[in-house]
């Protein structure tokens, strides 16, 4: 029963300092930061488009979109980083591109390019930003 005990006090012990521990020195929850997302070009098929916050579980879908195509996302100050990427959900033709974009508070961060490929479907590889 004591060591069942001593056993107890440890796990609480260390749930309270995993719970106390703070990742970084910002301490105002209430800030946060505005990302634009953007895909644009002469793409004519249509394409799912994934986003996503690195530290959480939280991911957005949109399906069968056309470009161009921009999101307006504000993140908390808690988010650590984001992601995003594209690809086919119905063919283009050959040789067609998408440029898919980050704006961070209205400058552009990130960007990919790519191209159709011969039976016209694209794949805009995932690009991450981690915010500073």
């Amino acid at each position: 029963m004591k060591m069942r005990k001593q056993i107890i006090l440890k796990f609480i012990g260390v749930a309270i300092l995993f719970c106390s521990c703070s990742k970084g020195g910002n301490t105002n929850q209430g800030n946060s930061r505005q990302i634009r997302y953007e895909i644009t070009g002469n793409y004519s098929g249509k394409l799912s488009i994934s986003y996503w916050e690195k530290n959480s579980s939280t991911l957005t879908l949109f399906t069968n979109v056309q470009i161009p195509w921009n999101k307006d996302v504000q993140y908390a100050q808690t988010v650590e980083g984001i992601a995003i990427t594209a690809e086919t959900d119905s063919a283009g033709s050959l040789g067609q591109t998408a440029v898919l974009k980050i704006y961070s508070n209205n400058n552009l961060i990130k960007s990919t390019t790519a191209s159709t490929n011969n039976v016209g479907y694209i794949v805009l590889p995932a690009i991450e930003y981690n915010f500073p």
